[in-house]
């Protein structure tokens, strides 16, 4: 596991190298500082392709797709699992509210007909 500390200084490296203007605002600036967060922490963008094995774990430079359309954020894959986590964080005010779920496919629904 990395450490909170080893993960913001990986966070605030990929940013210098990946982010090539300013951010707009506040918000965008920690919603891009969060994405990074997770990419220190083994996950990545859905849409991006897993690793190979024995492969330099080098973070994706993207964010993932729709990552600024109704807020900030998208789905996430991590390498430990098959499970999909979509992320949304959105400009609440002077805040920015952050909400994460575990999204499930090709699941049965049960119903208690």
């Amino acid at each position: 596991m990395v450490s909170a500390g080893v993960a913001a200084a990986g966070a605030l490296q990929w940013l210098s190298g990946t982010v090539k203007s300013p951010p707009k605002d506040r918000h965008e600036a920690a919603a891009f500082f969060v994405h990074a967060v997770l990419l220190q922490h083994g996950f990545r963008p859905a849409s991006c392709p897993a690793p190979e094995p024995g492969a330099e774990n080098e973070p994706e430079k993207k964010v993932p797709e729709n990552w600024n359309s109704a807020g900030y954020g998208g789905l996430y894959k991590h390498h430990q699992s098959g499970l999909n986590f979509e992320l949304r964080m959105v400009p609440l005010g002077g805040r920015l509210l952050a909400t994460a779920t575990i999204v499930e496919q090709d699941k049965e629904t049960y119903t208690a007909d």
